[in-house]
Order: C-alpha cells, then structure tokens, then sequence
C-alpha cells in the first residue's frame, strides 16, 4: 500500500509538468497552471488523503526561516545593485507573487512534505526539485538555466526541511522575492 500511496505525489508532479506542457499546445489552457498548484493539495487535503499539518504550514525555526527566506533575494538585490542595473516594481508582478507561492504549495508543501513520508529528507528534496526543474524545462528555459533552478529549488526546500526553515512559509517568502527581483534583471544576466 505504501507503494501505491508513493506513486500519486510523482504522478501529481508529471500531471503539473504535463498541464505546463499544455501551454505551447493550447494557449487557451495557460490559466490551468496557477490553479492545479493550489487546487491539488487542496483537494488532498480537504478530501482527507493528506493531512494539512503534513504541508509544513507552521512557522518551524523562525531564525534559519527568516536566513532562508531574505538571503537570497537580497544577495541577487545587492548583485543587480553592484552592477548598476535597474530595480523596481514592474506591471504583472502579482503573477509572479501569486504563482511563486502557488509553486512553493505545491512543490515544497505537497510533494516534498509527501516524498519526505515515503522517501525520506535528502531523496524528497531531490524528487521534489526535480520535477519544479522539470516545470522549468517545459517552460523553455535552457539546460544551464535549469541547472541554476534546480540550485534556487534545493534552497527553497532547505526552507521547508526540518534541518532549515522546518516550514512551507520561509519558500512562501524567498521565492515570490527572489522572483521579483530576478524578473527585473535585463536578459542575458
């Protein structure tokens, strides 16, 4: 049984990557994305086949958290800052707020809180980033770009891991701001 139950967080994470996928097929499908992130441990949990508690929604180690959740968006801030580019608020930024912590519900909240039960912390970590990088191939981004994705991901999960953050809520916060100042970077940095 437990091997059944360890197949549905791998078969959500194809399924979430499968419904990005669908973007470039079907551009009216583009809105499907945001939701499935959110609705999925949603109905895990309101259906009783995941315990919220499971989600890592806690406020864990608030001092590695608060680490983990403004190091590397400030870190990328400074870089930016240091080279002379410029940062600001840009038109669309609730997409990415909304979508970033959509990510971090699904990816670090659901499947690394579900892998971690099956697998244990480092391979959960793993699984989980492989498929947030995976969602990231999809999207188009290059093989090095990825790579660095899968760097921000482990970071993220770091945030929800007991030996980091112990919370959801640390990538909640450093990934929407890691994000937003990412966004303002001019392409080819």
């Amino acid at each position: 049984m437990k091997k059944v139950a360890s197949l549905f967080p791998i078969l959500s994470g194809l399924f979430i990557c499968f419904v990005y996928g669908l973007r470039k097929f079907a551009p009216t499908l583009r809105q499907l994305y945001f939701p499935a992130l959110y609705l999925i441990p949603a109905a895990l949990v309101l259906t009783r086949s995941v315990k919220f508690s499971e989600m890592g929604f806690r406020i864990g180690k608030p001092f590695n958290g608060l680490l983990i959740a403004f190091m590397l968006p400030v870190v990328l801030f400074a870089r930016f800052k240091l080279m002379g580019l410029p940062m600001g608020i840009f038109p669309g930024w609730q997409g990415i707020v909304l979508g970033s912590i959509g990510e971090e519900v699904f990816f670090r909240g659901y499947l690394q809180g579900q892998f971690d039960k099956f697998f244990g912390p480092n391979l959960s970590i793993l699984l989980t980033n492989f498929f947030f990088t995976l969602v990231h191939v999809v999207k188009g981004y290059s093989l090095i770009t990825a790579l660095m994705i899968l760097a921000v991901g482990v970071y993220f999960s770091f945030g929800r891991d007991k030996r980091g953050g112990d919370s959801t809520l640390w990538g909640m916060i450093a990934h929407p701001l890691y994000n937003l100042v990412a966004a303002n970077a001019p392409s080819g940095i």
